[in-house]
């Protein structure tokens, strides 16, 4: 039987408008599998360009509470399901899925990495969080960095999905897949974007049609 399936573009960018959509959608059509694709950024030095990461666990970083001291973070993690991280980690390392992925996608000049002539990138699982606004400051990046020594990424809405996912009567099967765009800090710039978009869209598509619902 041919795998159905609805693609919902949300409205705006943001870790509310995400939950309600997400549980919504739960609520509303009770799928096997909500998931999400899009771009994030990386942590200097544990990520690169046009990597495509799936938060093994993720958390809001911009919870907590704000005092004289300073922003205190309050973190409560969303770790994907056991068994899920075992078949996502089994797809994404088997059968050329990366080559797949770079088939039909040609870059244009300013869309490749300084010193290089190819599309290079990683898929792979790691600590990630999501936040209520888009960072682009050096002691913002600085405060997130340090919330979990082995974080890779951060954007603003897998937390949410994460969470919606978790806390449904449904309990579908969730993940999340997006690309590296630059590293959250005071150079952000969008020439990474296209390309990044269609590689987490692909990556979402692959690790369906390689069967992550099948029991």
């Amino acid at each position: 039987k041919e795998q159905e399936g609805l693609i919902i573009t949300p409205t705006r960018m943001c870790l509310v408008n995400t939950a309600i959509l997400s549980a919504r959608a739960i609520e509303l059509f009770k799928p096997n599998l909500i998931c999400m694709s899009g771009i994030c950024a990386g942590i200097e030095g544990k990520a690169n360009i046009y990597d495509v990461i799936i938060p093994e666990m993720c958390h809001q970083h911009d919870s907590g509470k704000w005092t004289n001291e300073g922003f205190i973070p309050e973190l409560y993690d969303v770790p994907l399901d056991h068994y899920t991280s075992l078949k996502l980690d089994k797809i994404i390392n088997e059968g050329n899925f990366n080559g797949t992925l770079k088939n039909g996608i040609a870059l244009r000049k300013s869309e490749f990495q300084p010193d290089t002539e190819e599309l290079d990138f990683k898929v792979y699982l790691a600590p990630t969080s999501s936040g209520s606004a888009v960072v682009a400051d050096d002691e913002i990046l600085k405060s997130i960095k340090i919330q979990h020594r082995k974080k890779t990424a951060f954007e603003m809405e897998s937390y949410a999905l994460y969470e919606a996912a978790r806390q449904s009567l449904e309990r579908p099967l969730f993940f999340s897949a997006k690309a590296v765009v630059d590293n959250g800090n005071s150079s952000k710039g969008d020439e990474y974007h296209r390309v990044a978009a269609i590689l987490s869209a692909k990556t979402v598509y692959e690790i369906i049609s390689r069967g992550i619902c099948k029991a």
